[in-house]
């Protein structure tokens, strides 16, 4: 019930009845007093803001403008609608039956709606998948729900392959992210900033032969470095200034090794994780970088004769995980490195498979691990382990649909 208190209404409320007495407190519910031509028994659920009313459009301005209880609802903002679906009973990669539950969302709007209110994303699990045609990103809940797409129309010359390799920034505002392919072709991607809280897409660097496993951000949020086949016989990482493009060549290789790929940084951004591989039956390892003197530094992490892919630190900074490519063997693994160079299986997968350009994904508190499998179907999955390998759980999975590359928000 609308009522207007003495201390900053009276007037408000003698004028609306003239006739009253100057100390008399009004108070009802059917009067109109917005003069929008409903009042609170009509269902205006405030009747001090003629904007706002059963008959108003709902606008992107985080109020209830309709009076229907829900705010900016529907595609006013760009977001999207939801309906819940359940995907059938799965074999999971440890042998195991799983039946996954999941919300699909259903595109309703545009990105680039310019309401003149910031967004305020808060950060959360982004996947690309490409449940409308085309790769794009994905905010995904706690639950494994599709709540928000991020990007829209990937330029059609990258629609092939669309969003792929999400990172944020170390203040979670930001994602990069590339468009289009990303295995080291002449001129096949683009390297992308979204900002999270106004939407604006960037374009740091186009048409480059970029490699996985893709962005890399400095501690500061200024720098994105990344590994390209800058020579046919050589894997190189470089620099991006995120404000003006600009690029230097920051790694050249690694202990003699032609094949160097970033993966992650340390907490202060001064030391790389680099993986390393030289063809062949080579397996490759791992190695510290100082990104000052580019002095390296071996981890002995390393499995002969199979393809280890790549990593990601946990939010400690003191281990990574890693996947290997096992080939004919019982099953591909996801292994546990160390900055001391201990390794140990976490998990051996039984049915599906791993790419290992692909990287797994520490959840933000260090206890889960994000990994991209592909089941026997050929399809993406993303699923979940404890960080110490028990309690395989199937996240993100439906028939026909791919999820891939989860990223995870590791700052404050």
């Amino acid at each position: 019930m609308n009522r207007l208190l003495l201390s900053v209404g009276l007037s408000l409320a003698v004028g609306c009845y003239p006739d009253a007495p100057a100390d008399t407190f009004i108070e009802d519910s059917w009067h109109d007093f917005d003069k929008d031509g409903l009042s609170e028994d009509d269902g205006d659920c405030n009747d001090g803001d003629p904007s706002i009313s059963p008959s108003a459009p709902e606008t992107c301005n985080g109020i209830d403008d309709d009076c229907d209880g829900e705010i900016d609802e529907g595609s006013v903002c760009g977001t999207t609608a939801t309906e819940t679906t359940t995907s059938s009973t799965t074999t999971t990669p440890t042998g195991t039956s799983s039946t996954k539950t999941t919300t699909k969302a259903v595109d309703t709007g545009k990105e680039g709606t310019d309401t003149g209110m910031p967004v305020e994303t808060a950060p959360g699990l982004i996947v690309t998948s490409d449940i409308g045609g085309t790769y794009e990103l994905w905010m995904v809940d706690e639950t494994g729900a599709l709540v928000e797409q991020l990007t829209f129309d990937a330029p059609s010359a990258k629609e092939d392959e669309g969003a792929r390799a999400p990172r944020y920034s170390p203040d979670g505002k930001q994602l990069a992210f590339l468009y289009g392919l990303y295995t080291g072709a002449r001129d096949s991607g683009d390297l992308m900033v979204l900002d999270l809280d106004t939407r604006k897409l960037t374009e740091v660097a186009a048409d480059q032969p970029f490699l996985p496993p893709g962005p890399v951000w400095s501690a500061d949020g200024s720098t994105i470095y990344i590994t390209k086949n800058a020579e046919s016989t050589e894997y190189q990482t470089y620099a991006y200034h995120v404000a003006t493009g600009a690029e230097s060549l920051v790694i050249e290789d690694v202990d003699g090794h032609p094949y160097s790929y970033i993966n992650d940084l340390d907490e202060d951004g001064n030391i790389a994780l680099v993986r390393t591989y030289d063809g062949g039956e080579t397996a490759g390892g791992f190695y510290t970088v100082d990104l000052g003197d580019l002095s390296a530094r071996a981890l002995g992490v390393g499995l002969t004769g199979l393809e280890i892919g790549n990593a990601t630190f946990a939010p400690d900074h003191e281990r990574f995980a890693f996947y290997v490519n096992i080939g004919s063997g019982p099953g591909d693994l996801l292994q546990l490195g160390t900055i001391k160079g201990v390794e140990s299986t976490l998990w051996e997968l039984k049915d599906y498979s791993i790419e290992p350009s692909r990287r797994p994904m520490y959840s933000a508190s260090g206890e889960q691990i994000y990994c991209d499998l592909v089941n026997p179907d050929g399809e993406w999955e993303i699923w979940t382990v404890d960080s110490d390998g028990k309690n395989a759980t199937v996240f993100l999975a439906d028939p026909g649909v791919n999820y891939e590359h989860p990223t995870v928000f590791h700052g404050g």
